[in-house]
């Protein structure tokens, strides 16, 4: 394998198709809560994650839906980005393809919020939103000047 297939590239500029696929992710989202939970809304930070988690426990997304999976991943890293102070959304490309990711700064940190949840729910295990965003807000905070 060539050092070249092992490149990362960043661009803090997200492609429309990405863009556009995100945000049909959250009016997705966005419509599910409006039919399940009427009287919420997505919000910032800590109030995503609990609804989130509301639609988890209901199970109103099955293990074989990954799109509507992913699409709670997008509304998880919104909130993350208002949990996190650092964090952004940004395009990287590596040797698996281009995809959204949260970027730490300006740093080599990497979060793949889309997939953080379907792949979890895709392999049968139970997810607890606001644990994974406390342990990621502390990793970041213990570990940031370590990265680049």
């Amino acid at each position: 394998m060539s050092s070249e297939s092992n490149t990362i590239a960043f661009k803090k500029e997200i492609s429309l198709a990405i863009r556009q696929n995100m945000d049909a992710q959250r009016a997705a989202i966005a419509q599910l809560v409006a039919r399940h939970f009427p009287s919420e809304t997505i919000g910032p930070g800590q109030k995503s994650f609990i609804l989130l988690q509301k639609i988890l426990d209901a199970k109103l997304i099955s293990r074989q839906q990954t799109w509507e999976l992913q699409a709670l991943g997008v509304i998880f890293g919104d909130a993350l980005i208002n949990f996190i102070d650092g964090l952004a959304w940004w395009e990287v490309t590596d040797q698996y393809g281009t995809d959204a990711v949260l970027r730490y700064r300006e740093t080599t940190v990497q979060l793949s919020a889309v997939t953080m949840i379907s792949k979890r729910i895709e392999d049968g295990e139970e997810v607890d939103i606001l644990h994974i965003a406390n342990w990621l807000k502390n990793f970041i905070e213990a570990k940031k000047d370590e990265y680049q």
